[in-house]
């Protein structure tokens, strides 16, 4: 009997199921990087790692090959409405982006995304959980409407998106997000420009000692006055200590660390 692995055409998939069953002494191999996992009445019998291995089991078990992960998966969609907690108004907004996952369980993937014959069932649901975490992480990130939309907070939001508890649940790791960006309508856009300013923005994370806007977080260009964030002169806080800098400031009164 020939060895068995994924065929060329499923190669970009999360797992590949063989829809016929395996007997002992089958040989299965597994390319670099890549898993397998064999089941036996629906439980886990075995798990498979990179090179040739021959099937050790009582009877006949399923083989579902595991890819390493999954790469610049593009997602996308309506986040709700939304609440600015500055002003208290509240907006409509929508989301685009790639990211990147890790397996980190062979076997929990098959076991909670494997489903027979739905090949693109993980890559939905990987995608609907991004967009479904999201709403909540902004509310908790108590960003400005303004840093979301304008990007101030973004680093803040995709940092808690890493850590989402659903996604370890099913064996999934979020390694990266290579991009994302949050989209108003124009009439949104200048009804958010025009509420309150938040009391206590959230910055995005800045190299220690470089400004940022002491009205909307952004990060400052070196010896800017103004912001090309939000328009308004650069003041600016202190990277290493939080400060407030004097716009042309090029050292910090209060820690020293340069601007």
């Amino acid at each position: 009997m020939a060895a068995i692995s994924r065929p060329p055409e499923a190669q970009s998939a999360l797992f590949f199921r063989v829809k016929q069953p395996l007997s002992p002494g089958a040989q299965v191999i597994c390319a670099p990087g890549e898993s397998a996992v064999l089941l036996e009445m629906g439980r886990v019998a075995a798990r498979l790692g990179p090179g040739t291995h021959a099937v050790q089991a009582d009877g006949p078990v399923e083989l579902v090959f595991v890819s390493p992960g999954l790469r610049a998966l593009r997602f996308g969609g309506k986040l709700g409405t939304l609440t600015d907690p500055a002003s208290g108004t509240r907006y409509e907004a929508s989301c685009f982006g790639a990211a990147s996952f890790r397996v980190t369980d062979p076997a929990k993937v098959v076991l909670t995304l494997a489903s027979p014959g739905d090949a693109d069932g993980a890559v939905a649901w990987a995608k609907g959980s991004l967009v479904k975490a999201l709403p909540e992480i902004i509310a908790k990130s108590g960003a400005a409407a303004l840093q979301v939309v304008t990007g101030a907070a973004t680093a803040a939001i995709t940092d808690a998106l890493r850590k989402a508890p659903a996604f370890a649940s099913v064996g999934l790791e979020l390694e990266g997000v290579d991009s994302i960006s949050f989209n108003v309508d124009e009439a949104t856009l200048a009804a958010l420009k025009k509420a309150p300013a938040a009391a206590a923005p959230v910055a995005a994370p800045a190299p220690a000692g470089r400004p940022r806007c002491g009205s909307c977080g952004a990060d400052l260009a070196a010896g800017a006055k103004f912001c090309t964030t939000c328009g308004k002169p650069a003041g600016g806080k202190c990277g290493g200590c939080g400060a407030a800098l004097s716009p042309g400031a090029k050292f910090c009164a209060s820690c020293g660390a340069k601007a």
